[in-house]
């Protein structure tokens, strides 16, 4: 269609997406706000469009605790993100194809299956990998709540994460030890007098990035 702009490969992203959105005339942006990807495919052909979707957030991420993702320590920009995740994108799928068999190898019954693929993203899906101080911290946020490293939430997690990723376990528990532990009491229900009750450890770490006092959850 000789109504549909056409752009040259060395236009900027953000230039091609600002002249498709100004251009009234184009029939695949009629009412939308929204820029979109379309192609002719020949009669008798097959194409393939890979797509790549990726986020980059630079910048200082959490208070108190000062952290950053780590990703920005090996990413410079969003392109840069994109373009390694289409380069890999044959690992990615062999990856994901093996996992996949992982699953339907592992004895349990369908429903068993898609409760531990729900779980398994939604666990993904509420985790951070940040820099604090020049280490790794690793974050799992306590779904809608968003508290972070709900203690108690981390006994159930702890399973899989030996199996997948282990040094996470160890590098939550250095955290509550080094941040988020205190020195508790005990008070004696007649008397009302307290003893020394060891070492207490909090419920989470706060809130929606947010880190509490040390010592203090939310």
């Amino acid at each position: 269609d000789n109504s549909i702009k056409t752009l040259t490969p060395d236009t900027s992203i953000e230039t091609r997406q600002a002249e498709g959105l100004a251009d009234h005339d184009n029939p695949v942006h009629l009412l939308g706000s929204c820029p979109g990807i379309a192609f002719e495919v020949p009669p008798g052909k097959c194409y393939a469009l890979d797509i790549a979707l990726g986020t980059y957030l630079a910048g200082t991420v959490t208070t108190r605790l000062e952290g950053r993702y780590l990703y920005t320590k090996y990413f410079a920009n969003l392109l840069d993100v994109l373009d390694d995740d289409l380069d890999r994108d044959f690992d990615l799928w062999k990856l994901a194809i093996a996992k996949d068999q992982e699953l339907l190898d592992s004895g349990l019954s369908t429903d068993e299956q898609f409760l531990l693929a729900h779980a398994t993203r939604s666990y993904y899906g509420s985790t951070e990998l940040l820099e604090v101080g020049g280490q790794p911290f690793w974050i799992v946020n306590e779904g809608v709540y968003t508290m972070i490293n709900t203690l108690d939430l981390s006994v159930d997690q702890i399973f899989w994460e030996l199996e997948h990723n282990p040094w996470v376990v160890k590098n939550l528990l250095n955290s509550f030890a080094r941040h988020y532990s205190y020195h508790d009491q005990v008070k004696d229900p007649k008397t009302g007098e307290l003893f020394p009750g060891g070492h207490s450890f909090c419920h989470d770490m706060d809130v929606m990035n947010q880190f509490s006092p040390f010592g203090h959850s939310s």
